[in-house]
């Protein structure tokens, strides 16, 4: 899984970098622990 921002637009609505990376993180704690 990777994250990445394709535009100035796509990240003033919350698709930044740090945004994604919390989520994948999210993600994958789930999808590991149960």
């Amino acid at each position: 899984m990777y994250a990445r921002v394709s535009s100035d637009e796509q990240e003033k609505e919350g698709f930044s970098i740090p945004a994604q990376q919390k989520l994948l993180h999210r993600i994958r704690c789930y999808h590991f622990n149960t």
